[in-house]
C-alpha cells in the first residue's frame, strides 16, 4: 500500500513538471509572437511618415515676389521671376519670418518687401511668408535721379534698373508713376543685385517761389551749399521737406535772412518787399589844400562843402567844381557802408601858361640828369614855398606799382617815376593811377631833412 502511494506521488510530480514545462513554452511563443507584429507595424509606420514627408517637400513651391498688397486673410504679389502677379490665402497656419527667420507678426509685412512665399501646388493657402536675405534695402534717402527713357535710376552715383513691374506707393498707399519722384523727395528704395524693384515716397519734396524781386542783380544763397542767381530764378526751387536757411544779397540793398520750415508738397511764398536799401556815407576829401570852397553834384543833384551826403548804393557821377580850378568828374560805384572819395582838382590854367609849365619841369629834370640848364621847376603853389635864400632841393617819387600821377600843390608833373627840384618848403603831393585809390600826402623840405626818395605803395580798388 505504501509502495503504491509512493509511486502515486511521483507520477504526479513528474505530471506537474511536464505541465509547467509547456505552460512556460506555451507563454514563451504567444509573447514573441506578440511583440513581433507590433516592430512589424511600427516600422511600417515610420516608412509610412517618412514617405507622406517626401511627398510634401516634392509638391512645395517657393517664389520670390514683391507684395502689391497684405492683410491678415490673403495677400497678392508680384512674381519676379515670371513678371506675374498672383493671390494666395492666408489663415492661422501661414508662418511669418524676417530675414534671419525670426517669427514676426503679419502687419510687419508692408507693401513693396521683397518676400519669400511658400505654398503646396493646388492649394490656396501659403505655408510661410519670410522678408528675403537676397534683397538690400536703402531707407529714408534723397537725390534719385530717374531716367524714363533708358529705365535706369542713380543713386548715390550708382545707376540701377527697373522695369514696368516695378511697385512705387506714396505714404498714403497710393500708386506713383516714377517720373513724379523728384530727387528731393525722401524716399526707401528697395531691390535685388543692381534692379530696383520698389520705392517707398516716404515724405514728397517743397519748393520755394521767390516773388517781388526789387533788382535780379542778386543771387539767392540756400543752406550755405546752394547759391542761386536772381536773374535765374524762373520757377520755383524743389527742397527737401524740412527747415531751412535763406539769405538773398542783393546789389544795393542789406542782406536778408531768414529761417523757414516748409511742409512735404508745399511751395512757400518768398517776398522780398520788405528787403531795405542799403546806403552809404560819403566823405569828401580835398587834396588841394588852398581849396576853401566846392559845390558837389552827384546825378544832377547839388550838395554844398559841408553838406552829409548818405546815398542808396549804386553807380554815381560825381561832379565838382571850385573857383579858378577844372571842373573834376568821375563815376563811383558805392558799395559800402562808408567811403571816402579823394578829389584833385587841376589849375584851370590857359594851355600856353601849361605848355610852359611842362617845359620848365621837362628842362628841370635835364638839369638833375647833368645838363647845363639852370631852369627850375617851379608852379604857383611852389611859387609860395620859395624861401628868402631861394635853395632848392631835388627829391624821387615812386609809386608801386610806377606810372601814378604826381600832382604836386594840385599841379600835375608828370607820372612816376619822377624826379622834381623844389625850393625849401611844404608841399602837398597826390597820386593816382587808374584801378587805384588816390594817395594823398604831404613833405616839408627844409636844410635838416636828408631825405630825397619818397616811394608810395598804391591800394587797388576794391
Amino acid at each position: 500500500m505504501k509502495r503504491n502511494n509512493k509511486s502515486f506521488v511521483i507520477s504526479m510530480m513528474a505530471s506537474a513538471v511536464v505541465g509547467f514545462i509547456i505552460l512556460m513554452m506555451a507563454m514563451f511563443m504567444g509573447i514573441k509572437h506578440y511583440m513581433g507584429h507590433d516592430i512589424k507595424d511600427t516600422i511600417q509606420e515610420s516608412c509610412l511618415k517618412k514617405e507622406e514627408t517626401l511627398e510634401n517637400v516634392e509638391y512645395t513651391t517657393t517664389i520670390l515676389a514683391v507684395v502689391t498688397d497684405i492683410t491678415e486673410t490673403g495677400i497678392s504679389a508680384m512674381d519676379i521671376e515670371n513678371s506675374v502677379e498672383f493671390v494666395k490665402t492666408i489663415d492661422r497656419t501661414t508662418k511669418f519670418a524676417d530675414a534671419y527667420g525670426r517669427t514676426i507678426p503679419v502687419s510687419s509685412i508692408q507693401k513693396g518687401d521683397i518676400v519669400e512665399v511658400v505654398y503646396e501646388e493646388n492649394k490656396e493657402c501659403i505655408l510661410s511668408i519670410s522678408k528675403s536675405n537676397k534683397a538690400w534695402i536703402k531707407e529714408k534717402v534723397n537725390g534719385l535721379k530717374v531716367s524714363k527713357e533708358a529705365q535706369k535710376v542713380k543713386l548715390f552715383d550708382r545707376a540701377y534698373t527697373y522695369d514696368k513691374n516695378i511697385v512705387i506707393l506714396n505714404a498714403k498707399g497710393e500708386d506713383v508713376k516714377i517720373e513724379d519722384i523728384s530727387a528731393y523727395d525722401i524716399v526707401t528704395v528697395k531691390g535685388i543685385d543692381n534692379k530696383i524693384l520698389s520705392i517707398y515716397v516716404e515724405r514728397l519734396s517743397g519748393s520755394i517761389k521767390v516773388i517781388n524781386i526789387p533788382d535780379h542783380n542778386g543771387r539767392l544763397e540756400l543752406d550755405i551749399n546752394k547759391m542761386i542767381p536772381l536773374s535765374e530764378l524762373t520757377m520755383p526751387i524743389e527742397v527737401t521737406a524740412g527747415k531751412h536757411k535763406i539769405v538773398v544779397s542783393i546789389k544795393g540793398y542789406n542782406d536778408m535772412i531768414e529761417e523757414v520750415e516748409i511742409a512735404p508738397g508745399e511751395v512757400y511764398e518768398l517776398s522780398l518787399n520788405s528787403v531795405d536799401r542799403a546806403y552809404t556815407n560819403v566823405n569828401i576829401v580835398m587834396a588841394n589844400s588852398d581849396v576853401e570852397d566846392y559845390t558837389i553834384n552827384i546825378n544832377n543833384k547839388t550838395y554844398t562843402k559841408d553838406e552829409k551826403i548818405s546815398l542808396p548804393q549804386d553807380i554815381y557821377t560825381f561832379k565838382i567844381t571850385a573857383k579858378d580850378y577844372k571842373p573834376w568828374s568821375k563815376q563811383v560805384v558805392l558799395n559800402k557802408p562808408n567811403q571816402t572819395i579823394k578829389v584833385v582838382l587841376k589849375n584851370d590854367k590857359p594851355e600856353e601858361e601849361e605848355n610852359k609849365e611842362d617845359t620848365t619841369s621837362n628842362d628841370s629834370t635835364d638839369q638833375n640828369n647833368g645838363t647845363n640848364s639852370n631852369t627850375s621847376s617851379t608852379s604857383k603853389g611852389e611859387a609860395n614855398n620859395t624861401a628868402a635864400t631861394g635853395e632848392t632841393r631835388t627829391i624821387d617819387i615812386s609809386t608801386d606799382p610806377v606810372g601814378a600821377k604826381v600832382y604836386i600843390n594840385g599841379v600835375n608833373k608828370g607820372t612816376t617815376p619822377y624826379k622834381a627840384t623844389l625850393t625849401l618848403g611844404s608841399y602837398s603831393i597826390l597820386l593816382e593811377k587808374e584801378g587805384y585809390e588816390v594817395y594823398s600826402t604831404s613833405i616839408i623840405l627844409d636844410g635838416s631833412d636828408a631825405q630825397t626818395g619818397f616811394l608810395y605803395v598804391l591800394t587797388q580798388n576794391e
